[in-house]
């Protein structure tokens, strides 16, 4: 069972390595404008009804009300 519990971090490990390599770290400051990319897949009630090839990948802008 240990050894199963290794293997599987270690798959974890590599998978997240592989995500990050692509991803920056942002830093956003108050009364920043920014686009929101969201997946109308997921967030029909922001998305629409549209087709998914012809929904908008950005939606904004909105400006940044506070840093959490």
């Amino acid at each position: 069972m240990q050894l199963l519990m290794d293997n599987l971090v270690k798959a974890h490990d590599r998978i997240k390595k592989q995500a990050d390599k692509d991803r920056t770290e942002r830093q956003f400051e108050e009364g920043d404008m920014v686009y929101l990319r969201l997946q109308p897949y997921r967030q029909v009630s922001v998305g629409g009804r549209r087709p998914q090839k012809l929904s908008s990948f950005f939606y904004g802008s909105y400006r940044v009300l506070h840093r959490v």
